[in-house]
């Protein structure tokens, strides 16, 4: 938090209010320092922070763990997108292939609009995550919203163009799926 300080001013802004000052909320624990965080009181920008420094060291229990808790407790972070990017990788690299498949459509979801590419690319990886463990059926809604982006590389239209082809075995179309690969 105390990156974030800044000189104090001579008086308070002047102004219509909604243009004020954004200040963002902040969790005060009373007693002991938070076992996760090992601070006693700490902001979005704090769990950020430390939920990325523990990623970068290979702690992804507490990686993942941190960043769900920024997601829960500070929903309208302007980090929220990149957290629960973040938080599917962590959940991946633990194994947990459902609830990473599930926070990786959560970004798909989130980046849809502002980065057509990256949310193509999230869809297209839940897709593989679930199909991994054979989840045929619930890899379906992600390869549709990965095949309805033209953003994907070549590589990426291959590998989607193989996910589809597992759908379509699923709905019984084996000649269907058999073309398609």
């Amino acid at each position: 938090s105390c990156a974030h300080l800044r000189e104090p001013t001579a008086s308070w802004p002047t102004g219509d209010p909604q243009e004020g000052i954004q200040v963002q909320a902040l969790r005060i624990l009373a007693g002991d320092r938070d076992p996760l965080t090992g601070l006693q009181a700490y902001d979005g920008d704090d769990l950020f922070r430390l939920g990325f420094a523990a990623h970068k060291d290979g702690e992804y229990p507490r990686s993942s763990a941190l960043f769900e808790r920024f997601l829960e407790e500070f929903p309208e972070h302007p980090d929220v997108a990149a957290a629960t990017w973040n938080l599917a990788l962590g959940l991946e690299q633990l194994g947990q292939s459902r609830e990473a498949a599930a926070a990786f459509q959560d970004y798909a979801g989130r980046v849809h609009e502002e980065e057509p590419g990256d949310a193509a690319r999230s869809w297209l990886r839940a897709a593989v995550l679930l199909q991994v463990v054979g989840d045929y059926e619930a890899s379906r809604a992600p390869v549709e919203g990965a095949g309805s982006y033209e953003a994907l590389e070549r590589h990426e239209s291959w590998e989607l163009r193989g996910l589809q082809a597992m759908v379509r075995a699923t709905d019984g179309d084996l000649d269907g799926a058999e073309r398609e690969l």
